[in-house]
């Protein structure tokens, strides 16, 4: 073998490693950007699970508030007028939510 040929074989050889390096180098972006975007997926899903959360508790005091203000302002009512009606409506509406409740 002649020098030339020795230097073409070099020249092939480090053309290859920088192929390898090359490939390497855009795996590795890859593989960057991957984990960069799981990582930013991963804490949207966590913002948006503390922010449900929130949400329900708030509706769910919501809801307790308003059934707690309807039964009063129909005792209120019932204990004004004396009528049965009143309480006729609030064991039958309560029965009727109930049911509704269980169905859906």
């Amino acid at each position: 073998m002649d020098a030339a040929e020795l230097q073409k074989e070099k020249e092939e050889q480090a053309e290859e490693q920088q192929t390898v390096s090359a490939f390497e180098q855009c795996t590795v972006y890859i593989w960057w950007t991957l984990v960069s975007v799981w990582c930013v997926i991963a804490a949207w899903m966590v913002i948006g699970m503390i922010g449900s959360f929130l949400f329900i508790l708030i509706q769910l005091v919501l809801i307790v508030d308003f059934a707690h203000a309807w039964n009063e302002k129909w005792v209120g009512k019932y204990e004004d007028t004396a009528s049965k009606a009143w309480l006729a409506g609030m064991s039958t509406l309560t029965k009727l939510l109930k049911i509704s409740g269980v169905l859906y």
